[in-house]
Formats: C-alpha cells, sequence, structure tokens
C-alpha cells in the first residue's frame, strides 16, 4: 500500500460497475474525512505514470470533494481488462453495498466484450457476484446485439475454471445484423424516398407521392432488421414501428428540472425513444448523444423506431433510492411513455406501477398520451390518493386529422379525456396537461377555453401547459409532417415560429391568453404555464414578467442523464 495522487487516478465510467456516484455517501465520506476518519485502501490498476480504479469511486470522489493530494491505494499489476475482472466482482462483500443497477452493469460490462460474451451464464455469475438468473435475464435483453462485436475467428471461453480456445467463426451468424454500411445505405435509400415524396407533392402529384408510401415502409422494416431491432409492431398503428430491447441502469432518480415545474422530485422511465412518435417531442435533443443511437445506426431525431427496457419493473424493484416518504413524488414518465405501444407490449405501465406501489409511500405521477392507461385504474385505486392520473391533450378534440398527423399513434384526443374523467370518476387525483399548444392550432383563447374547460370536467388538481418547444428538430418535424397531409395553414403557422422572433410573440400570446382564460374561470391558482426565457425577447419577456401569477420560470435548459 502507498500513497498515489488523487490527479492521477484514471475513472473507465464506461466499464466501471457502479451504475452511477451515490452523491449523499460522497458527502458522507467527506465529512469523516473532515473529522479525521481513516478508510481502506482502494484499488487500482497501474497504466504507465497513471492508475485505472477498480474499486473505492466513493472514496475517491470524497477525496477530491475535500481536495485532498493524496489518497491510501493498493496498487495491482495487470491490464485493463484485469482490471476490469477486478472490478465487476468489488464491493460484494464489503463497502457500499452494490444495488440491482450496480449488478446489471457489472453483467453487462462482460457480456458486451467480444471475449467474456462466450463466457457461460455460471461463469460470469462468479465473477460477477450475481446470481445466474440475472446473467440470463441481462443476456436475454443483449442477445440479438451481442454477436455484432465476434468477428475473431478464435476466442476464450471457461471450462471448469481454465480458459480454452475455441473456434467462434459460426456463433450468432445467423441473427447477426448486416454491416453498418449496408445499414447506412438503406437510410440513405429512405431518406431519397422521403425525399421523392415530398417533390412529388410539391410538384402536384399525389397519386405518384402516394405510391411511396409503401416502399418507405419496407424499407423501414429492412432498416430495423438491419440494425437488429427485436421486433416491428405494426399493427393498429398509424405509424409502424421498430423496436430495439436494451436494458437501462438507471431506476428511480432525483429530478431537479421536474421540481422546479413543480411536477415531481423523482422520475422513471421504461425506454428511451417513445413509440407515440410526437414531430414535436423534445427528448430527442436531450437524448441526441446517447450511445444507444449510435449502436442502431440511427439519429435520435429519426422517426419509425422505439428503444424499451421489457425489464423495466424488475430494474426499477432492484434499484429503489432509500428514504422516499409519503410527501415525494415520482413521476412515470418524463422522456417516453410507460403505456406507449411497445411498452404495452410487454405490459411495462401496470409492472411499473405495482412496484411503485408496493415498495414505496411515495406518490405517483402519472402522464402518457394513451388511453389504455384506463385498464390499470383499478390497480391505482386500491392505494388511494396516491396516483394523479395526466393525459397530455394539446390538440383539440375535434381537430382528429391533425393530431393522427403529429400524434400518430398516440389515442385520439377525446378517448384521452374520456379516460381522464373516468379516473376522477374512480376517485383517482387528476390533472391537465395541455402540451404543446402549437401556433393556429390551440395558442388561442377560444381554442385554450375549450381545453380549460375540457380538463376542468375532469375534476384536475391542477393545470400545466406550455408552449411548443424549439429546440432539437422538432419545429421542422412538425412542418414536414403538417405539410406532407395537406393542412398547410397549420404547417405556416408552425413554420413562422423557427424564427426567434416569432417565436416569442407566439408564446407571449399564448401565455397571455392562457392567463386570461384561467383568471375568467377563476382556477388561476391551479395553472402552471412552464417556460424557458432562452428564446424570448428583451421586450416580451419583460411584458410577461409582470404577470404576477401563472407562469414557471425555466431559467436553464433543461437536461436528462439516461443510462
Amino acid at each position: 500500500m502507498e500513497d498515489i495522487r488523487v490527479s492521477d487516478i484514471l475513472i473507465d465510467d464506461e466499464n466501471h460497475p457502479r451504475a452511477e456516484v451515490d452523491q449523499q455517501l460522497v458527502a458522507e465520506y467527506a465529512e469523516a474525512l473532515r473529522e479525521g476518519a481513516a478508510f481502506p485502501p482502494i484499488d487500482v490498476f497501474r497504466q504507465g505514470k497513471k492508475y485505472l480504479l477498480a474499486d473505492g469511486r466513493h472514496r475517491v470522489e470524497a477525496a477530491r470533494q475535500e481536495g485532498k493530494a493524496t489518497i491510501q491505494a493498493k496498487i495491482r499489476d495487470g491490464d485493463k481488462r484485469t482490471a476490469i475482472l477486478f472490478a465487476v466482482g468489488a464491493n460484494a462483500q464489503h463497502g457500499q453495498r452494490r444495488t440491482g443497477a450496480d449488478k446489471r452493469k457489472a453483467v453487462q460490462i462482460l457480456l458486451a466484450d467480444k471475449t467474456w460474451w462466450l463466457w457461460s451464464d455460471n461463469e460470469i455469475a462468479r465473477r460477477c457476484c450475481v446470481s445466474r438468473d440475472l446473467v440470463k435475464d441481462t443476456r436475454a435483453v443483449m442477445k440479438p446485439h451481442l454477436a455484432e462485436t465476434q468477428d475473431s475467428a478464435k476466442t476464450t471461453a471457461m471450462r471448469n475454471g481454465k480458459a480454452y480456445q475455441i473456434r467462434t467463426g459460426n456463433i450468432g451468424k445467423a441473427n447477426r445484423p448486416v454491416m453498418a454500411k449496408s445499414a447506412q445505405a438503406v437510410q440513405d435509400m429512405l431518406k431519397l424516398t422521403y425525399d421523392a415524396r415530398d417533390y412529388l407533392e410539391a410538384e402536384e402529384k399525389p397519386k405518384l407521392a402516394k405510391q411511396l408510401g409503401p416502399i418507405a415502409e419496407q424499407l423501414q422494416d429492412i432498416l430495423g432488421q438491419a440494425t437488429g431491432a427485436s421486433y416491428r409492431l405494426a399493427e393498429h398503428l398509424a405509424q409502424p414501428i421498430n423496436v430495439y430491447e436494451r436494458a437501462r441502469m438507471d431506476g428511480v432518480k432525483r429530478n431537479p428540472e421536474f421540481a422546479k415545474k413543480g411536477l415531481c422530485n423523482y422520475s422513471v422511465g421504461v425506454g428511451i425513444i417513445c413509440g407515440h412518435q410526437c414531430t414535436y417531442c423534445s427528448s430527442p435533443s436531450l437524448l441526441r448523444t446517447h450511445g444507444v443511437f449510435k449502436e442502431i445506426g440511427q439519429s435520435a431525431f429519426q422517426r419509425g423506431f422505439a428503444i424499451i427496457d421489457p425489464n423495466s419493473a424488475q430494474r426499477i424493484k432492484e434499484n429503489l433510492p432509500k428514504g422516499l416518504t409519503a410527501k415525494d413524488v415520482i413521476q412515470l414518465s418524463t422522456i417516453d411513455d410507460a403505456w406507449s405501444p411497445e411498452a404495452r407490449q410487454n405490459d411495462l405501465g401496470r409492472k411499473v406501477m405495482q412496484v411503485l406501489l408496493e415498495e414505496t409511500p411515495a406518490q405517483i405521477r402519472v402522464l402518457t398520451k394513451s388511453a389504455e392507461v384506463a385498464k390499470d385504474f383499478k390497480l391505482f385505486s386500491k392505494y388511494p390518493g396516491r396516483v394523479m392520473v395526466g393525459l397530455s391533450t394539446g390538440i383539440p378534440p375535434d381537430r382528429d386529422d391533425l393530431a393522427k398527423v403529429i400524434e400518430p399513434n398516440a389515442s385520439p384526443t377525446r378517448k384521452r379525456l374520456d379516460a381522464l374523467k373516468k379516473a376522477h370518476d374512480m376517485g383517482l387525483r387528476t390533472y391537465g396537461m395541455l402540451c404543446p399548444c402549437l401556433p393556429g392550432v390551440a395558442d388561442s383563447e377560444s381554442v385554450l377555453t375549450e381545453l380549460f374547460d375540457e380538463v376542468l370536467a375532469c375534476g384536475v388538481d391542477a393545470i400545466w401547459t406550455e408552449p411548443v418547444n424549439s429546440r432539437g428538430k422538432a419545429i421542422t418535424n412538425t412542418v414536414q409532417a403538417l405539410w406532407r397531409a395537406g393542412l398547410t395553414q397549420e404547417a405556416d403557422a408552425v413554420e413562422l415560429i423557427r424564427k426567434r422572433d416569432n417565436w416569442s410573440a407566439y408564446t407571449l400570446k399564448f401565455v397571455q391568453n392562457a392567463i386570461k382564460v384561467a383568471t375568467e374561470k377563476k382556477v388561476l391558482d391551479k395553472l402552471h404555464i412552464l417556460l424557458y426565457s432562452s428564446g424570448l425577447t428583451e421586450e416580451h419577456k419583460a411584458k410577461l414578467h409582470e404577470q404576477p401569477k401563472g407562469i414557471i420560470w425555466l431559467e436553464a435548459e433543461e437536461k436528462q442523464d439516461v443510462e
């Protein structure tokens, strides 16, 4: 053992088995260090003049927080792979107890490797100090994608504790996705097909444009197969989707941004990209750098696919935070939808709600665009006062023609409102979510009056609303979808707000109308308008700051950390 410089310690987050750093524990360790406590040495592997951390993440973070120059370490010999194998089994018997997410990540690290994934479930379980069932379940989710990394003729397998060279040339060959270049070629063909359809529409040749629809769908299907989608959902969907199954590693997590919004202080999700395929969705702009998109060879802003974790209920159960109380609010979900088509395929909404209601004392805020949630109201009603139901309804019920274009796989607005009313009639708490209110569609005083009347008839405790978010490609995608559907007037209205001054003017008008309607209906105390100030002109910002109530200012851009 010897003292090493904290600045010389390397942490490989991708291959480190802690799913996340427990900041409360770091704070406790830091306080103990201030009081002179001595901790066991960390474990590191020498990497030239640096040291790769294998065990002791929280001790290192505490030392950094306290500005410690050195920390005591046990220096081990071995390369990076040796360090990884040591790390995945660390903390099994000592230190901060591993969470379910930590155990799952350790297994995923080995399964993602072109050599270790060939080891038996028993061997991986032994190395990671976990159950064989956990390895088996994790392998099942990752199986369609494991063979992608196998490009050598021989590799190493374990038998009775000894390493053997085995031939792997044909392992997984039948299910191996085509090479990335082929997938890119399909992507290019798909883009050209959409472009051709747009040109034909512009040239007023709708019959020819319509013939390209089936071709585009066939290319989407091929793309799913080429990029390793688990299956394809098409029946009863306006927009068929390729579904990719990927294990998430996070569970119920603190959500400071949604706490500012007054919606929840914790959140949890079941996937990454939702199958409702809403054109205006801002989640892709928050998730665009997530590694999964590079893995499947697609952009977060593309449509035609969804990413789901079918083991969400078990993952969440294994990774519940300590100390939850009846005052805490967990939202399901914030960036996805637990009742989207692919989530319903796995019955995730009900399964996750059962875990949250049975395993925690917290209140649960449900937000969805699917009227199918009503099938689970009987479960919710067993926990009086704990479930708040919201169905996003930013489009007037009589504009189903528009909703089908920009929310293709979501339930019709009228069915969502009926589900919200049913929740209220069954004694469940309800709230309104009028989002987003598009220009020329739901920003006028008359339409807002209609929408307020609809949700107030459902006994809502509060109403949240917001203008359409201008992040990413939300506006562009919406304009293109409306234009292709022949809704040119609405497309032109949305197109205008691509310019900052026009977006600011639209937002000012929308907010003023919403506050006016709420005031006339004497529900201003229930109104929460979510508003980022960054896109507003100084003039419009000053006018909105004059409003005494109704606005929640969100000064910083929202960030989501999804593992």
